[in-house]
């Protein structure tokens, strides 16, 4: 299929009563196919679809997956998840959220057995990496810790996909930032875990000639309502892809 065409749009005018307003028009979502290769069968939720059965998954994570840069709940990535994969999949899916601000992956695996794995869900997408980055936290420990954490949700009956960490400036300068993320994608597939590579798509758009306040809030550090509906597409479209493979 080839890397999706990149376009940012032009401007939009927009006349009103008052005279003639014109207002820069949100880029077009669009993302590398490498990001819509979760490289695991989600074996959970393909036998739910085969049953025709409804489809749970629930969203584990911190302040980017409770929403934190949104203008709304609706407008974090989970909501936007569970409107586009029903769609895409034709059949209802909930999208539970687990996300709590501040968490590290420590905080985050002792909510498993309470928030996430009683849930009973088909999988479970783990965000993961940003607070360590911020705390200073060492990364052969994050890694220690997401794999743990992963085997257990795995041992629990659900399929797990790991996201990475955002691509921003907050993130960027921290000197461990590609070691990190290197390191999680790889405990992910030690632990037998999808893969969700947050950390590409978004350093795809900025390298696409978007501005950081484009797919930004203004702390320079978690997303706004365009870039976690986009992400959220993308994400749509790995789990999609993942279930159905010749599609």
């Amino acid at each position: 299929m080839g890397r999706l065409k990149f376009v940012v749009a032009g401007l939009v005018f927009a006349v009103v009563a008052s005279g003639t307003i014109c207002r820069a028009a949100e880029p077009e979502c669009t993302f590398p196919d490498e990001v819509t290769e979760i490289r695991h069968p989600l074996s959970g939720l393909l036998s739910r679809i085969e049953g025709n059965l409804p489809l749970k998954i629930v969203a584990l994570g911190s302040s980017s997956t409770a929403g934190a840069g949104a203008s709304k709940p609706e407008a974090a990535y989970p909501a936007r998840l569970q409107e586009r994969l029903s769609s895409l999949l034709n059949r209802r899916v909930l999208v539970v959220n687990r996300g709590r601000n501040g968490d590290r992956v420590a905080d985050m695996l002792s909510r498993v057995p309470t928030e996430v794995t009683s849930e009973r869900p088909e999988v479970v997408i783990w965000q993961v990496g940003t607070n360590a980055l911020l705390t200073d936290l060492e990364p052969k420990a994050v890694g220690s810790l997401l794999l743990r954490g992963a085997r257990d949700i795995t041992a629990a009956g659900a399929d797990v996909i790991v996201m990475d960490p955002q691509y921003a400036p907050k993130v960027l300068i921290h000197r461990q930032a590609d070691e990190l993320v290197d390191l999680i994608g790889s405990r992910a597939v030690e632990a037998g875990a999808g893969l969700f590579r947050r950390f590409r798509l978004m350093r795809f758009w900025h390298d696409r000639q978007l501005g950081f306040d484009q797919f930004l809030s203004p702390d320079q550090l978690h997303m706004n309502d365009w870039s976690y509906g986009c992400l959220a597409n993308a994400l749509a479209a790995a789990i999609a892809r993942a279930v159905h493979p010749s599609r």
